[in-house]
């Protein structure tokens, strides 16, 4: 802050007749905005007289450009600094009252900086600093299934983008201890800074959170890292099937039935078969030994799927699955995707994301990623489902639920 005035004194009799004389006051620390949100820059003159007929002006220090300009009781903002316009405004009101705070609009990050409130009257002017730091909130953090390692561990990443400064990251378990990151990774762009750490966990660790702050905001997300203990339905198998007692194991048992049960819920073309119990919140991971069959499908199934007759699996039908025959892969989209596979899959594991809407497939023995459908729409329970295709299996090799 800075002020000079001039004394101007006439003598006439015993008459002393001055000039006004005033302070520029801004704020001693600075002021905190939003990106998005609307911010007021404080400027007050000392004592509160009126600053109508002064001439009010502020500008960037590091750019020594006009940000806005008051002068002759009205703004003349020709020369503004050309991102500003539009989104700055003095209040008549409060000149009248000494304050010539600036408010800024739609707050950008290209608005942090240093700031000069200038005030000057016909015989008298002052100024001051207003340093004006600016936080971006990015979007929400997002959790993914990375792949898998041969001593057990899921692999996470964490990733958000749209911050600003820089921000904290940590993985936070469901003790809210903190766990360290395998590998982090920070960008920058236009947008601000996006985060993307990685980390291992195994099944004991339950719930993980990824929690990505600053320093007066916090966006977290958690994922929960159960594996679930899949028992088959034998009551949902097609009658070729064979079930194991523990509801582990299904195998096809080389038989052709006359007659079978359509009912609602048993498979009476497919032969496929569904867990019992289904899921509909958060998350959810089981793997299914594959080695040495050479016709299978598996993955989950929504509730309400239909079950009788040729079922074309498929996410529109209600069927999240991949799928093996003639020695190829496909992902069975509505409009089937081939997979490429450098080695033939012996586990398989599903993780299924329910709040987030996707399911990923991996090859645990080698931990590469598969195939994921994303940006789906689940609203009911989903059942883990394998099958062994609509004709006659004569590789009685099994598909086995790993409990390990």
């Amino acid at each position: 802050m800075k002020f000079i005035c001039l004394t101007l004194l006439f003598v006439s009799g015993f008459t002393d007749s001055r000039s006004e004389q005033y302070e520029v006051l801004g704020p001693a620390d600075p002021v905190f905005a939003v990106a998005g949100e609307d911010v007021i820059l404080p400027c007050f003159i000392k004592p509160s007289i009126s600053v109508v007929d002064m001439r009010v002006e502020w500008f960037r220090l590091d750019r020594k450009d006009s940000v806005h300009l008051y002068e002759d009781h009205d703004d003349r903002n020709t020369d503004q600094i050309q991102s500003y316009r539009g989104r700055t405004k003095l209040i008549l009101q409060e000149l009248q009252r000494g304050n010539a705070s600036l408010k800024l609009s739609t707050v950008q990050i290209s608005d942090e900086g240093s700031y000069r409130c200038f005030v000057q009257s016909e015989s008298c002017f002052g100024d001051a600093t207003v340093v004006v730091s600016v936080e971006a909130v990015g979007r929400p953090p997002v959790i993914t299934v990375d792949g898998f390692d041969r001593s057990g561990g899921l692999h996470l990443q964490c990733e958000s983008a749209g911050w600003y400064p820089e921000p904290d990251l940590e993985w936070l378990d469901s003790e809210g201890v903190s766990l360290s990151s395998e590998t982090t990774e920070t960008h920058r762009n236009t947008d601000g800074f996006s985060v993307k750490h990685t980390i291992i966990v195994y099944k004991s660790n339950n719930e993980i959170h990824c929690r990505v702050k600053l320093r007066h905001h916090m966006l977290e997300t958690l994922i929960n890292t159960t594996t679930v203990n899949v028992t088959l339905d034998a009551a949902s198998a097609h009658p070729c099937l064979i079930v194991s007692d523990d509801g582990k194991q299904v195998r096809d048992g080389n038989r052709e039935v006359d007659r079978v049960d359509r009912g609602k819920y048993r498979f009476n073309a497919y032969r496929g078969v569904l867990g019992k119990d289904g899921f509909s919140s958060r998350s959810f991971y089981f793997e299914v030994q594959v080695k040495d069959q050479t016709v299978w499908d598996l993955g989950v199934a929504r509730e309400s799927s239909n079950r009788s007759g040729r079922l074309g699996l498929s996410p529109m039908k209600g069927y999240w699955t991949v799928r093996r025959f003639n020695k190829r892969y496909w992902a069975l989209e509505n409009k089937s995707v081939p997979l490429s596979l450098r080695v033939e899959p012996q586990r398989i594991g599903v993780f299924v994301d329910y709040d987030e809407s996707f399911v990923s497939f991996y090859d645990v023995k080698s931990m590469s990623h598969i195939y994921s459908y994303t940006d789906q729409s689940f609203n009911e329970k989903l059942y883990p489902c394998v099958g062994l295709g609509y004709r006659c299996n004569y590789n009685s090799t099994p598909l086995i639920i790993c409990d390990e």
